[in-house]
Formats: C-alpha cells, sequence, structure tokens
C-alpha cells in the first residue's frame, strides 16, 4: 500500500510499493473504437443528474498541456546547445523532470482541480465514481483545501454512457457498510448540511 499520496511524502523509489485499487463505483465499458467523444452520466433514482463526465480535456487542462509543451521545447533546445544531442537522452532528463514536477512547483498558479476524464480506448475501459456529488467551485490559487461535494445516499442510481450519439443505460445500487450503526435519517441530515454547506461555498466564491 502507499501511503505516500495521503500525506504528501516523496515516495521511496528505493523501496518500490504498489498502489491501492481505486475505490467508488466501478464502472466497466467496452469500446470499439478508440479516441471516441465519451460522456458518461451519473443519475439519481429519478433520473436527474448528478454528475456528467467527458473525455474531453477541459480547456484550462489543454492549456496546461500547451505550456508544459513549450517549456519542454525550451528545455530541449537549452540541452541541445549544451552538447547533449541524442534524442534518448534529452526524452529520459525531460521526463525526470516534468514527470516529477507537482503542481505547486509549476511556473504558473495553482489551477483548479480538473474533473476526472472519462477513457476512450479501444477494448475494455474503467471509471471509478466517487460516489459524490458536485464538489465547491475552485478558483486559482486554491491549496490544499478540501472541496468535496456531499456523499451520495445509499439507494438506486443510474449510469448513462454515450458514445457517438448513442446512449446505453444501467442501474446500480450504493449500499451502507453493514457494520455502520447510523441511521438513514441521520445520513439524511448530513447530506442536506453538506449540500448546504456547498451551495454556501458556491455562492461566496460567486458574489
Amino acid at each position: 500500500m502507499d501511503w505516500s499520496g495521503g500525506f504528501q511524502l516523496p515516495a521511496n523509489e528505493a523501496h518500490p510499493v504498489g498502489k491501492n485499487p481505486p475505490s467508488g463505483a466501478m464502472i466497466y465499458y467496452w469500446l470499439k473504437d478508440k479516441d471516441r467523444n465519451v460522456t458518461l452520466d451519473i443519475l439519481d433514482a429519478r433520473g436527474r443528474l448528478i454528475r456528467s463526465f467527458s473525455s474531453k480535456q477541459d480547456s484550462i487542462t489543454r492549456a496546461d498541456s500547451l505550456k508544459v509543451d513549450a517549456l519542454k521545447k525550451t528545455r530541449t533546445d537549452s540541452l541541445k546547445q549544451a552538447g547533449i544531442t541524442d534524442s534518448t537522452k534529452i526524452d529520459s532528463i525531460l521526463g525526470v523532470l516534468f514527470d516529477t514536477l507537482k503542481d505547486e512547483d509549476k511556473p504558473w498558479p495553482h489551477r483548479p482541480a480538473a474533473a476526472p476524464r472519462v477513457a476512450n480506448k479501444v477494448g475494455l475501459n474503467l471509471f471509478a465514481w466517487n460516489m459524490k456529488y458536485p464538489p465547491a467551485r475552485d478558483f486559482w490559487g486554491i491549496n490544499n483545501v478540501a472541496t468535496d461535494g456531499p456523499m451520495a445516499l445509499p439507494g438506486s442510481y443510474r449510469v448513462r454512457l454515450t458514445v457517438g450519439g448513442k446512449s446505453s443505460t444501467q442501474t446500480f445500487g450504493l449500499k451502507l457498510d453493514p457494520r455502520s450503526k447510523v441511521t438513514p435519517a441521520d445520513l439524511q441530515a448530513q447530506f442536506a448540511f453538506l449540500k448546504q454547506l456547498r451551495d454556501t461555498v458556491n455562492a461566496v466564491k460567486t458574489a
């Protein structure tokens, strides 16, 4: 198990560790073709939209990618001027540099977190919904602040997969941990409070 992520400690490369499996509602789907525009919607039992995820890259992440590409080109030119011309060695140096670059160390402000993207590769794909409603709105410069939305209540839900304009819907359920002694009323009260708290934070941010 890798505990370093939760405490933001550097991984110990001398002692490789296994990664924990994804958590949440596991949604598997199979695609015949790659690079299709895929949308995954999570709905409640009444068909109301909870969250929508896409295979498309959001505009801020796309802008980040362009900045990284520009930085890589600049560093590549500098390495070549320094006499390093072997492409494999250059790729290795750039890989170490950019793959380990933390968000707060990048030469631009901490950006709002991007929504999880839906995979669109050929064959079997997996998407893990964290079983939460939309988070509070992020803003530039925010860092190390939890903005998670309220946890979905136990019950029946639907997932709608749309590929190339064609949709398919399946139902699934979320169950309460049988070891828990919390009552449905307690869960409902907690959900209502957290939703109100999130909405209040959103109102402050957009005021």
